[in-house]
């Protein structure tokens, strides 16, 4: 196992098999991480090893093909064994994050955990919270035809399902 404290996220998964690298490159993190990796395996060509990838996050910016986050701290997880006695490639891979804690386009969200499996075809799964002011989300939804001007949002999502097909990791 390969354990370091606060190393920066795009030198931390340039110690990981190339084609997941290649993944996890997709997303860019500012605050260094505290991070554990176990490789098990050969490390040969069309040889993908076992890999589990364990990390804490501090608040700090993540960037993401689904947009970005501000003040995000986690605890995250990446495997690809899911399911062990299949092979360790994308459709058998997951993304978990617990305690998730920031704001998404300056509003404040909160998850105890959040997973996204099967990186070929996203699937993500999740308890989200948030709790704004309604005007947070004009700039979300964009709209010519009419803009929330007073009131409060609280939001308590309970969420299985695919992720957009333009966000794929593929």
């Amino acid at each position: 196992a390969i354990k370091t404290d606060k190393v920066q996220y795009d030198k931390a998964v340039t110690m990981l098999p190339q084609k997941i690298s290649d993944k996890l490159s997709l997303y860019s993190v500012s605050q260094p991480l505290d991070v554990e990796a176990k490789i098990e395996g050969k490390m040969l060509f069309r040889n993908l090893p076992k890999v589990t990838v364990n990390a804490k996050g501090p608040a700090g910016t993540v960037k993401s093909p689904v947009g970005d986050f501000a003040e995000l701290s986690f605890v995250g997880q990446f495997t690809n064994a899911v399911v062990d006695s299949l092979p360790y490639e994308d459709e058998n891979s997951m993304l978990t994050f617990l305690d998730l804690k920031g704001k998404y386009e300056g509003i404040p969200i909160a998850s105890k955990k959040l997973t996204i499996s099967n990186l070929v075809n996203p699937f993500l799964r999740c308890d989200l919270t948030a709790e704004t002011e309604l005007a947070s989300f004009n700039s979300l939804l964009g709209s010519a035809s009419f803009d929330f001007v007073a009131g409060r949002a609280s939001v308590d999502i309970r969420y299985a399902g695919a992720l957009m097909s333009d966000t794929s990791t593929s």
